[in-house]
């Protein structure tokens, strides 16, 4: 799929995997933190690279008064003047509309970013799980417009539980696939080095694997850096970019 090439304003912070979920207010509370923070900083992008929500089943969820700080501290920041793009990842592949309201650009699936001099591919990360045929078969189907349509029709409540299941099993299959090293890189190692090679980027931004990494990957003979960003739950987490400088940084929330 052909992805715009969009040269962000600096400075620019990417996260993933907060996995803000229905009733854990402090996990809500550290994000809305997070975007206080970039206000404060001056950040002047923010790409929000997938699974913003440890599941999303579309607009109808925002509803629910837990979600209401969270719109208005978003609404806050574009509203400031900080360019926020939401890109959906597999937890969260329903964002639509509700986001659009407040400020947001929604991305169906990765961009390409001019950093400087570094050409550089930004995803979730789950479509480059390459070996993964049977997730690569469910993720066409789930983000397919029936189950869109389905999932619009379904009661909110009833679709947080089939969400809420839905993840137990996803959870039993990822701790499955972790390697002897802890982590989940060689899941997506095959496809990075695609990515990397066919559209000769410098740079790959991802998330979903869950390990917070900066690495130089060799690809044809040539060094591109590669950062994967971790999960929320084991620390909050971000890339930063400030026109020099593209590092992986922990964020420290005010207590």
């Amino acid at each position: 799929m052909n992805a715009p090439c969009v040269r962000p304003s600096l400075p620019v912070r990417f996260v993933s995997d907060v996995h803000i979920t229905w009733g854990d207010s402090q996990g809500r509370d550290t994000f809305n933190g997070f975007l206080e923070d970039c206000a404060a900083s001056g950040v002047r992008t923010l790409f929000i690279h997938g699974d913003l929500f440890e599941f999303w089943i579309g607009d109808r969820q925002r509803k629910f008064s837990f979600y209401r700080p969270l719109f208005d501290a978003l609404r806050d920041l574009t509203q400031s003047g900080t360019a926020v793009h939401l890109l959906k990842g597999n937890r969260d592949f329903l964002l639509g509309r509700a986001f659009e309201e407040a400020g947001c650009r929604v991305v169906e699936e990765h961009l390409i970013l001019e950093l400087g001099p570094w050409k550089t591919h930004l995803s979730h990360g789950d479509a480059l799980c390459l070996d993964d045929h049977s997730y690569q078969r469910a993720r066409k189907i789930f983000r397919s417009k029936a189950v869109a349509g389905i999932a619009w029709c379904l009661p909110a409540g009833l679709g947080v539980l089939l969400a809420r299941s839905y993840r137990g099993i996803s959870e039993r299959k990822k701790r499955r696939m972790k390697s002897a090293e802890g982590h989940r890189y060689h899941t997506i190692r095959r496809g990075v080095e695609d990515v990397l090679r066919r559209g000769g980027y410098d740079a790959l931004i991802c998330g979903h694997i869950h390990w917070p990494k900066e690495q130089d990957v060799v690809v044809d003979g040539r060094a591109r850096r590669v950062i994967t960003t971790g999960a929320w739950e084991d620390g909050p987490n971000y890339v930063e970019f400030d026109g020099e400088n593209l590092a992986l940084k922990d964020f420290q929330p005010a207590l």
